[in-house]
């Protein structure tokens, strides 16, 4: 009987069938950028969970990194999406994974706007804390003029310029110059 009860068990069972398949997703954290919101949640999200192709995927291939005019030097300078993608590996690559938030990213936008219906503008305030296995922690503060555009093939947007302003603390590019 109790042979006759565990094979009726696995009959009734589906233990070796097909299972539904996954529904399609991208990288972890991944928006589809169909709107210009949906890029700043990926950069954000980029940072905060250490993901940096998803970082880079927000960038157009033109994409131009500008310090505030005030800081001056080469390292400042030529600051294109290479120059970019080095920066955030080199970032992320000597983040120390001991602590909680390694990255601790908030971008707040101040104003936006657009000029035409595949251009877009944010003003936004940012406050960047990183903490390397070195044991250095740096913050940066300030504020960012992003322009967003949309790929007339693909309709999807990501970042062309991003203009960084000093305040009274490390900048943005302070920050990554450091891993440049």
């Amino acid at each position: 009987m109790r042979r006759f009860l565990a094979l009726a068990l696995c009959l009734s069972c589906d233990w070796f069938g097909l299972r539904d398949p996954e529904p399609p997703g991208g990288p972890p954290y991944w928006e589809q950028p169909t709107t210009p919101d949906a890029v700043l949640r990926n950069l954000e999200n980029a940072l905060n969970f250490q993901l940096p192709d998803n970082y880079m995927a927000s960038l157009d291939e033109f994409f131009v990194f500008a310090a505030d005019p005030s800081l001056d030097g080469p390292q400042y300078e030529d600051w294109g999406k290479s120059a970019e993608d080095t920066v955030i590996r080199n970032m992320m690559a000597q983040l120390d994974l001991g602590q909680p938030t390694p990255i601790n990213a908030a971008l707040t936008v101040i104003d936006e706007w657009s000029d035409g219906p595949s251009s877009y503008y944010y003003n936004l305030s940012y406050d960047i804390t990183l903490y390397t296995s070195g044991g250095n922690i740096y913050r940066a503060l300030g504020t960012s003029k992003l322009n967003l555009v949309k790929n007339p093939d693909t309709k999807l947007w990501d970042v062309l310029t991003w203009e960084d302003f000093k305040g009274d603390s490390a900048s943005w590019a302070e920050v990554k110059v450091v891993f440049r």
